[in-house]
């Protein structure tokens, strides 16, 4: 274990840390609250301690890389551990020694929610006014969520629920200490979401509605084996490294270790529903919501984002433009595989058959560039470190006040650039697109599409033929990339933008965003009312 504490209360453990790394405590304040941190290399818990007002809170964070110097800051102690944030909270609570007895609250979300001090804070008071033994913060609107039952109820304080989930719980010190033998060993996430209502009272359980958090990363809560693939994942076991284990089907570890943890602690699976509700005060001015800006995210960092695993797929009619060109060799240096195919035509079966190769080929992530597109080298990165099936860039049409999208109804503004962020679109363009394997997979699936062409030789499934949509009365004729949405759409995604990246259209001049909605000049921030 590596320790580095700065400006904190200290236990013997830590007070030892402290002198053996030559650190200095500048203050002796003394909080109430504890928030730990798993952090990998992109953790957005530095955007928690911005915004106005004083914490009252600690911050302990225990780093996953080696990087003796990454989150050092006079504002949280660092102490890495081995394993699950469950092992570092286990352990945190045995170094600190009587210092852990002091927090009357202990939080412990997932490095990649986004909020700020404030919303912290408030998370805190509201679960000591009203004597909650386990919380969580709700999740903003435009948040992937495990279940509707976490996203935010804007006219609420609180809503006392039976299902609190394993991303941000926020526990009370004595419901703590009784949870604490149950964090080592074979763990299950929804196991402990089930266990931990059996434990506690109606109203001791609370969705905290007056804070919240934005989580960007689809968690689905996953449901336990079933009899059969108990037996098959035993099966799997039993034949590993041998020639018949790659003849039996997969079963997923996850739902296994949920359906033992069940039978071991004779529970079922958890049903979400709202036991109770508190009003917030009409009259009293409401919350404000947490300061969001969208940094990178993402999870399992160093393997997810090799730039082996993605692919950089580009359809050329005639030419590359100089500036894609340019942008594209240094994707290539970076590690990144460019496939340019020269002469398309016919897009529709061209993106099909490059999609059918590149999965044929291996790649679990395909990112659709144009030959015409100007683009930062690191925004690829950027949309990968999302975590989404498919999110794409935003730019506009040539020469034409128009963007190359097709919004949410209702949607009034996006602003791009500084003050731009994540933002659900109807139909995204796959000038600047990427996607993720499972999605070509379940489109294939759901919408029933064949593999054609195999008689040529070179299969190729139709994920991108167009389509005639009903609307009102009328057909509405989708092109390849808005057909793709649809369907992605029907399996159940939801298309996500990212209105930080700036791209530019390469016609006889190169336009943005601004071109959209006024002349050439160019802004930091642009905001597009509709």
């Amino acid at each position: 274990m590596t320790e580095f504490v700065d400006n904190f209360p200290l236990g013997p453990a830590l007070a030892r840390a402290q002198a053996d790394s030559g650190d200095r405590c500048d203050t002796d304040v003394v909080r109430r609250n504890l928030v730990i941190v798993r952090a990998t290399e992109i953790s957005q818990h530095e955007s928690w301690l911005t915004g106005p007002g004083d914490r009252n809170w600690d911050l302990i964070v225990s780093f996953t890389g080696s990087d003796t110097k990454r989150f050092r800051t006079p504002h949280a102690v660092r102490m890495d551990f081995e394993g699950s944030k469950w092992d570092v909270l286990r352990e945190v609570a045995r170094a600190s020694g009587d210092t852990f007895e002091q927090y009357e609250y202990v939080w412990l979300p997932d490095d990649d929610l986004q909020t700020d001090t404030a919303s912290i804070n408030r998370l805190f008071e509201i679960c000591a006014e009203y004597s909650l033994a386990l919380a969580q913060p709700a999740l903003t609107a435009d948040s992937y969520v495990d279940h509707e039952i976490s996203r935010i109820v804007p006219d609420q304080v609180l809503r006392y629920t039976n299902y609190i989930g394993p991303m941000a719980p926020c526990f009370g010190r004595e419901f703590l200490n009784r949870c604490l033998p149950e964090f080592q060993g074979a763990i299950s996430e929804p196991g402990l979401a089930a266990l931990w209502p059996t434990m506690l009272g109606e109203h001791d359980i609370a969705v905290v509605d007056r804070a919240s958090v934005r989580n960007v990363r689809s968690r689905p809560i996953p449901r336990p084996a079933t009899d059969e693939e108990l037996e098959q994942f035993a099966r799997l076991i039993e034949l590993e490294d041998t020639d018949d284990y790659d003849d039996l089907p997969d079963v997923n570890p996850t739902i296994v270790a949920y359906r033992h943890y069940l039978d071991a602690h004779d529970l079922t699976p958890i049903e979400p529903r709202v036991r109770g509700e508190v009003a917030a005060d009409p009259d009293a001015p409401p919350a404000t919501p947490p300061k969001l800006d969208p940094f990178w995210v993402a999870s399992d960092t160093r393997e997810r984002l090799d730039p082996a695993r993605c692919v950089i797929l580009v359809p050329v009619g005639d030419s590359i433009e100089p500036d894609c060109a340019s942008a594209l060799f240094k994707l290539e240096q970076l590690g990144y595989p460019v496939w340019r195919l020269y002469g398309a035509s016919g897009i529709d079966q061209v993106r099909s058959q490059m999609a059918t190769d590149a999965l044929a080929a291996g790649f679990e992530e395909l990112m659709w560039i144009d030959a015409d597109m100007s683009f930062p080298v690191e925004a690829v990165m950027q949309l990968r470190t999302l975590d989404l099936p498919i999110s794409c860039g935003v730019y506009t049409k040539k020469g034409q006040r128009e963007l190359v999208v097709h919004l949410e109804p209702g949607t009034e503004r996006l602003t791009f650039g500084e003050g731009g962020g994540l933002a659900k679109i109807k139909y995204g363009a796959t000038g600047f697109l990427h996607t993720r394997r499972r999605l070509y997979d379940e489109i294939q699936e759901h919408e029933q599409l064949p593999t054609c062409n195999k008689h040529f030789g070179r299969p190729v499934v139709p994920y991108f033929l167009p389509m005639a949509v009903p609307v009102g009365e009328d057909f509405w004729y989708l092109g390849e990339d808005f057909a793709f949405c649809e369907r992605a759409r029907r399996c159940g995604y939801d298309i996500i933008a990212d209105t930080k990246i700036r791209l530019g259209h390469i016609g006889r001049r190169t336009y943005g965003w601004e071109d959209a909605g006024s002349s050439q000049e160019r802004f930091a921030s642009f905001t597009f009312n509709f």
